[in-house]
């Protein structure tokens, strides 16, 4: 350099250049876009429109993984915590690093760690969660390739929504004797659009799911019967079989204008490939956008494999028909849902179905060796 040339400040590049900069952020995964995001106002500006693309481009995230036997937990841990650290966008908490150490010891602290407490330490603050433990578990590659039925073993589905405008997703755990809170935890302002409804034990009274359906009329009410399940606001603890244990029920509602969903049943005889099929088109001919949506299916425990005869029968034909639309959901012990099927396409026309199906009797909600399926857009 020559003497005489005037110094050039050596921020100057990286504060000031903006080509430089996004080339520079554009590699950065989203835990290091938010460390980055504090340095500077140009910086922040900087992270927030790269945020912003790619939750454009992806607008929901999901994994699904075998667990695996107990000495495989470490490796479980990497996946959840990779997932967390360079899928999501906005991950607001540091995420534990990965260890290179073989100690002992710190492995012994993660794996003692509640599932519940490791999940909500990879989330932000304000994110809601809720967690199901089943017989079998439906879950979809990140490829959008391969849509899987899993029973028996252990597998794992994780389905992560953002942030998206117009659209509020409600969630509420409780025991069954707060019926009140539970049948009326969505505000009255709120545009229901589908509620999602699980309970850890048969013996729930079906008032509670019938009551949800009476409140919020239009809305889909979709769900099952499980295991167990987790939540910030259920206690901690083993399962306890005893009669006189608590039932918790779990709810997650989605509101918005803009959401449009439908939904489908196929009872106990729909039970050939050919049936299936016909009653997956119908779904198929509310003309939801399939990049635009994600899908749940409620199957019973005795309407896998052992049904069909051949594994992956039911979620197989709906990735023929929705091959961009990821599946999640469970095999249990008891379905909840009925047939909703409007014209996304049709405004006039979907008013007058919607107007049809709320002058009918009211529908079945509770059934037993079924399938429902449930899709959910965002227009």
């Amino acid at each position: 350099m020559d003497p005489e040339e005037p110094d050039v400040n050596e921020s100057y590049v990286l504060t000031c250049i903006h080509t430089v900069i996004n080339n520079v952020l554009n590699c950065m995964t989203a835990q290091e876009l938010n460390i980055c995001a504090r340095v500077c106002k140009c910086w922040w500006s900087a992270v927030h429109v790269i945020k912003e693309k790619r939750q454009q481009r992806n607008l929901i995230k999901w994994l699904s993984v075998e667990v695996g036997d107990e000495k495989d937990n470490p490796t479980l841990i990497n996946q959840i915590q990779d997932f967390f650290k360079y899928e999501l966008v906005t991950l607001k908490v540091k995420v534990p690093a990965r260890s290179q150490s073989n100690r002992p010891k710190r492995a012994t602290k993660f794996e003692k760690l509640e599932f519940k407490d490791f999940v909500q330490s990879l989330l932000p603050n304000t994110c809601k969660f809720i967690g199901i433990a089943t017989e079998g578990v439906i879950g979809t590659s990140s490829n959008l390739e391969k849509i899987q039925e899993v029973e028996g073993e252990k597998f794992m589905s994780l389905l992560c929504i953002p942030r998206i405008k117009g659209v509020d997703i409600l969630t509420k755990s409780a025991d069954i004797t707060e019926n009140d809170n539970i049948t009326t935890f969505i505000p009255k302002e709120k545009t229901v659009k589908t509620i999602l409804f699980f309970c850890d034990d048969p013996r729930c009274p079906q008032k509670i799911g019938n009551t949800l359906r009476d409140n919020y009329e239009g809305a889909i009410i979709a769900g099952g019967y499980i295991d167990c399940h987790i939540s910030p606001d259920l206690p901690c603890g083993d399962r306890n079989d005893s009669e006189s244990r608590p039932i918790y029920v779990s709810c997650v509602a989605f509101c918005g204008e803009n959401l449009h969903c439908a939904s489908i049943v196929l009872e106990h005889s729909t039970h050939t490939p050919q049936e299936i099929e016909e009653k997956i088109l119908k779904l198929k001919g509310c003309g939801l956008p399939e990049e635009k949506s994600f899908a749940f299916m409620f199957a019973c425990v005795a309407r896998g494999k052992a049904f069909h005869q051949k594994e992956n029968v039911e979620s197989s034909i709906f990735q023929k028909h929705f091959p961009k639309t990821p599946l999640f959901g469970f095999f249990g012990n008891g379905e909840i849902g009925f047939t909703h099927l409007t014209d996304a396409r049709n405004a006039n026309l979907r008013l007058k179905m919607e107007e049809g199906q709320s002058k009918k009797r009211l529908p079945k909600l509770h059934h037993s060796y079924s399938s429902v399926f449930c899709l959910v857009s965002v227009m």
